[in-house]
């Protein structure tokens, strides 16, 4: 066995639903966009998103763009038994804070949770990802 690759894909011409910190709440799944707004994120700012699964089949995330003030400003990404994300359990590497933009990542879970939170002072540019909620196919 050797490694493969993972390949993610749209429909030719469809538009990604797109949420920023004004539209947070429960995602729907298939695929999307999700950023802190089209400029630099706020102070003090709360935002959470949930991603949910059908059926535990997994959330795939790939950030296009990141950029929080180094160690004030985080980005949490926490797997998830249930929607209310009751029993969150970090992912490997959360909090994400600074620049270095975070790899390309698949989760098994029913739920993914997303959650920026920012400090009282300096912004920088933010992030942007785009997420598939859904099953991984193997190739034979």
């Amino acid at each position: 066995v050797r490694p493969g690759f993972l390949a993610m894909y749209r429909p030719v011409g469809a538009q990604a639903p797109s949420f920023t910190c004004g539209q947070t709440g429960r995602l729907p799944g298939g695929w999307g966009e999700i950023s802190d707004g089209p400029a630099n994120y706020e102070n003090d700012q709360e935002c959470e998103w949930i991603i949910g699964s059908s059926g535990g089949s997994g959330v795939t995330l790939n950030f296009e763009t990141f950029a929080l003030e180094t160690g004030w400003d985080n980005l949490y990404i926490d797997t998830c038994d249930d929607e209310a994300c009751s029993s969150p359990q970090p992912v490997d590497g959360s909090p994400f804070t600074g620049s270095a933009v975070p790899s390309f990542r698949f989760f098994e879970t029913d739920f993914l949770r997303i959650k920026l939170v920012t400090d009282e002072s300096i912004v920088d540019a933010g992030f942007k990802l785009s997420y598939t909620a859904g099953p991984i196919t193997d190739c034979e």
